[in-house]
Parts: structure tokens; sequence; C-alpha cells
């Protein structure tokens, strides 16, 4: 679950080669009066389903822009799937932990809400990365010496690769799918032996399925210079540029150093609107020009508009006849289940282990695992903390209790590592039909979706427009601003 790997794999290739102030409530706060508005309906009064980061975000841009809004969220957390744990000095994510700045919207967040000084660079997300092929662990050959002489392609699909400055670029913004993108700029072993693993290992994704301008657009983007090394070479000296004119140069990727579950904290903080935990949405229903939700209480609420920034699936089960067209298209979006484990050692531990600092495993290895991170940093002196990824290689497992699925991991990690030690702890995190497939065309779709709903109806998270945190971020503040727009235009015309 970190941001953009499969991208940041491939540009590194090419560039080696050349306390609260709000009111937030585990229950609606006021009497629980069935069928009676929680809050009067006011002009500018919004609500936020969901209290992930897209609904914060969401929640942030209108706190700024003075309107009115209630956030519900069905958890008894804020976050969605940012959630930090810590215990016995280590600190563990349950989901995305280190983020790409290329897109500078979780970067500009974090300085707005005062966390600058928590972001900490990090070293390059493929830097020790390896691929399990043939039950071998590979480096990922990322300088033109380990190219050369890694065995994990042939010297037909090494030189299919060197070809790649010389293949046809295209230049139009029609989607494809990651693998039919590597196959066309790399070749079929780069797809099979690199991409494939990457994207199966970190996205719990088929790279036959996934869609790049989705996933991935960065690297479509550079092709457009005529070639994958011609768009990192230009890339390079824009940033170089940047560098001469005095200009503040972000570090390529960040996490934050108490856990991303920092940002989550310090938004709900500073948020001054009404934050409703624990609440479950069971209707959405027009009401005189605006929109009547009703909990499972029987508690309603009164709105102008809706920022939905919950799953599509969910979404869908709350549209009902307000838009049948976008219930149905929301329904095919796929979701997938995935779960890490967060496993501490001491740092002896790793004796045998092969000096990596990530292994990704592809599908066609038929392990139980889908991927393997090291942080030493998030570890006390002397230890090391592993993130052991699964879902797509045995989807069985997430319905393991801790004991069994502990048990599983570790058989694994004994076979593909030689770590034989037990660990000193654990943290388990389960998200079950919880990510999202961007199926090649997903963003043709989002935009049916979105052109079937009323313009008082906004869409914001991980299953539309971007997986990562900063397209969460995006998609969020976004939606604010659009509901904020039609919302004053109504009020206008009353």
């Amino acid at each position: 679950m970190r941001e953009s790997v499969t991208e940041q794999t491939l540009t590194k290739w090419y560039r080696d080669m050349t306390q609260h102030t709000g009111n937030i409530s585990p229950t609606p706060s006021g009497p629980s009066n069935a069928g009676a508005p929680l809050r009067a309906s006011a002009a500018g009064h919004i609500l936020i389903l969901g209290g992930g980061i897209a609904g914060l975000s969401a929640a942030w841009e209108l706190e700024h822009l003075g309107l009115r809004y209630t956030l519900v969220e069905a958890a008894p957390r804020l976050g969605g799937m940012i959630q930090s744990a810590r215990f016995e000095g280590f600190v563990a994510e349950g989901g995305p932990e280190t983020f790409i700045t290329r897109k500078p919207e979780l970067w500009n967040l974090a300085h707005e809400v005062g966390l600058a000084a928590s972001l900490v660079p990090i070293r390059s997300e493929t830097s020790g990365a390896a691929v399990l092929h043939n039950g071998k662990v590979m480096h990922v050959p990322l300088s033109p010496l380990l190219f050369v002489t890694s065995p994990l392609l042939s010297w037909r699909g090494k030189l299919r690769m060197m070809a790649e400055p010389f293949i046809p670029a295209r230049t139009d913004d029609v989607d494809e799918t990651l693998a039919a993108f590597a196959q066309r700029r790399l070749g079929q072993e780069a797809s099979d032996r690199l991409i494939a693993p990457i994207l199966s290992g970190i996205y719990n994704s088929d790279a036959e399925r996934q869609s790049i301008m989705t996933t991935a657009s960065v690297m479509r983007e550079l092709e457009k210079h005529g070639s994958l090394i011609r768009g990192t070479l230009a890339t390079m000296r824009h940033r170089r540029a940047e560098q001469r004119a005095g200009g503040a140069v972000r570090p390529r990727s960040v996490s934050f150093a108490n856990g991303a579950q920092e940002l989550v904290d310090r938004l709900a903080q500073q948020l001054t609107g009404t934050l409703l935990l624990n609440t479950q949405l069971t209707d959405l229903a027009k009401h005189k020009g605006g929109y009547i939700a009703t909990t499972a209480a029987g508690d309603t609420i009164a709105v102008d508009a809706v920022i939905l920034a919950i799953p599509a699936s969910a979404a869908a089960a709350l549209l009902g006849d307000l838009s049948p067209t976008a219930v149905q298209l929301l329904n095919q979006i796929r979701f997938a289940s995935i779960g890490t484990v967060a496993l501490g050692f001491r740092r002896a531990a790793m004796r045998e282990a092969p000096p990596v600092s990530s292994l990704m495993i592809p599908r066609r290895a038929r392990r139980r695992i889908d991927a393997v991170l090291w942080r030493p940093d998030r570890a006390p002196a002397d230890h090391t903390l592993l993130r052991v990824f699964f879902g797509g290689g045995d989807p069985a497992l997430l319905d393991l209790d801790d004991a069994a699925l502990l048990a599983a991991v570790r058989d694994e990690l004994r076979d593909l590592l030689q770590i034989t030690d037990a660990p000193v702890a654990h943290r388990v995190f389960r998200w079950p039909h919880g990510f999202p497939q961007a199926d090649v065309g997903h963003l043709s779709l989002i935009d049916r979706i979105e052109a079937a709903l009323p313009p008082t109806i906004a869409l914001a998270g991980n299953s539309y427009r971007g997986i990562g945190v900063p397209d969460c971020v995006r998609q969020g503040r976004m939606a604010a601003q659009r509901v904020a727009a039609v919302v004053a235009a109504q009020a206008s015309t009353d």
C-alpha cells in the first residue's frame, strides 16, 4: 500500500540508467427523535458520508469556504484505511505509509494543518527491491551493472528493454491495461517479471485488467516525450532547473514520523463541524430541493448537498431511486480483499534473510502472501519491522483467526526468506472487500457515473479518480468546491 510503487520502479530504472475542537460524537448528537431532523436545513449545509481521508479533506475545504457540514462515519473511528498502530516501540501502518509528492495534495494538506515538521523524507521506494522469480529472490536491477548481470531477465528481454527509446510513442489519452503498456514499451519479459509482481504484490490487482490511466498515468505522461527515457530525462532537467532557481524542492516520497494517523488526528482536532461516528445511514431521499438522510436509529438530517466519500458499493446502496443509472454503473466497480500483518523482529532474526528492502511476489508463484516490506525505521533499536501483505495469492487467509494467520505467514517467511525466529510483537489489519479494482476504462466509467448524478451529489475517494492518498485528498477538496458552487448558485436564484 505504498503510493505508486509501480511508476516509481520504472522511472527510477530509467533515471539510474541514465484533543478535539469541533463536535465529534460516537453517536449522533442531540435527542434521538425518529423522523425529526437533527439539524434544520439551511443554505450551505452539506452532508459528507465517509470519514476517510477523502471525506476529511472535503470537510477541511468546506470549513475554509465557511459552509455548514455534517460528516457521518459508520465506523467508530476516522481515517478509513489510514490506521497507525504503536506497540512495544514499533509504529505500524494498516494502510498507506509513504506518499509520493509529485502529486502535491497530501504534502500541501499536511502543511496547512501544521504537520510540516512531521513529514519525513524517505529513500527511494525501489532501492533494494526484489521480486520472486522461479522460486528465487532476485533484486530488481536498477543500475546499469545490475541490469547487465541480472538473471531476472534473459538477454532477449534485456535487449527488448534497451530498445524502448525506439518504440513509437502514443500521445493520446486512451486508456490501456498496465500489462499492455509494459509489453508495448518494455516487452513481455519486463511485464511478466517486473510489472506484474509489483502490481499484484502492492495493489492486489491484475496487470492484465488494471487501468494505467488510473494507477500510473505518469508513465503515459513520460511517454509523450517520445519515450520513457526521454520523459525521465526531461523530468530530471526540470527538477535541476527548479533547484538552480532557488525553488523549494520536495522530497520524492515522505512518511509521517509517528504514523499517517497523525494527519487524521490533526484534521479532526481542527474541524469545527459536526462529526458523527458509529452512525449508519439507511436512506437518502430528495426533500424540498435538497435531501433527507435517515440513520439506522431513525434520525434524519436535512441538507442541501451530499458528498459521497464512501466506496462505490456503499454509494450504490444509498442512491436508490435518486439515480438508477448511477447505481447500475457503480456496481460495475470490482473490489478485492487485502490485509497486512506487521511483525516486529529482533534484528538478529534477519541473519539469513537476503539483503533486500522489499519482496514482490507474482500470482503465478502460487504463494500465500503477496509482498513483504522492511521498515527498520519504524522499530526500536536492534529491531526491525516487516509488513506482510496478503489477500491476492490466497484470499482464504483473510478468514483465518489471528493465530492461524500468523502461523501461515511465518511458514511463508521461513520458506522464502529463511526467517525462523518468532516475532516479538505483531498486529493484524484486514480490509475485506475494501480495495477497489480500477479496470481499464475506469475513468470513463466514472465520467458516466458523475453525469448520471444530480449536481448536488458528488463522489470522492479511492473508488473513483485515483487510488492514492493524494488522489483522495484532491477528490475530497474538489467535491467540496463543486457542491459549494452549485449550492451558492441555487441560493442566488431563490
